[in-house]
């Protein structure tokens, strides 16, 4: 049994500068690559974010309705630490711009504000610059999933990073040195130069 500060921890200790999340978006043409410090800095900032600005507290429960994109990784991490239950039937929901929600992402590669307001939603893009790299409130000592096992390799997915597939892949790479490929609207065409060029170990397609 670990928690998820535990895990992430271990990684900043051990591989702090490797890639952890790297994103494609063949549709918009954006890649995204996340250093393990870097992933850690976005999660604390977001966890702030849960905290300050949603009033969530361990055990509250969070929706996250977030389309295939690196900032559903974010967010999990994020509900981890400060130790909110991701939950489909929630109260509190985040979405991506265009609908309805307590907190709205627009989803630029730098999430940047949205294009348009969102009140009276928190705009993701405006509230997250407040928050400090470390998170200053009490890391929850929940359980992981204990029972998903370790994992070594650098795996490229199309899973949604919020769906069943993705969580799993998420935690794996975090219990082991892993790292995560995800593609959103995926052109297969590309899947064969990609999985060389990022030097992937598995391929993981729907």
């Amino acid at each position: 049994m670990v928690s998820f500060n535990t895990l992430l921890s271990a990684r900043l200790r051990h591989d702090p500068g490797k890639p952890l999340i790297t994103f494609y978006d063949d549709l918009s043409g954006e890649r995204t690559e996340l250093s393990v410090t870097t992933w850690a800095n976005w999660v604390a900032k977001t966890a702030g974010v849960l905290v300050d600005d949603l009033d969530l507290m361990d055990g509250d429960h969070l929706a996250i309705d977030l389309p295939t994109h690196w900032l559903g990784t974010v967010f999990l991490g994020a509900s981890w630490l400060m130790g909110a239950t991701v939950d489909s039937e929630a109260p509190v929901r985040i979405t991506a711009f265009g609908a309805a929600g307590d907190l709205v992402c627009s989803l630029h590669p730098f999430a940047l504000p949205c294009p348009e307001p969102v009140a009276p939603a928190l705009d993701f893009g405006h509230v997250w610059p407040n928050q400090p790299d470390v998170f200053l409130g009490v890391p929850s000592d929940a359980d992981l999933l204990p029972d998903i096992p370790p994992s070594s390799a650098r795996v490229m997915s199309d899973a949604n990073p919020l769906s069943s597939t993705g969580v799993s892949q998420l935690i794996a790479a975090l219990r082991g040195t892993g790292s995560l490929v995800i593609v959103a609207n995926p052109d297969p065409s590309s899947l064969e130069s990609r999985a060389t060029t990022e030097h992937v170990d598995e391929v993981t397609w729907s």
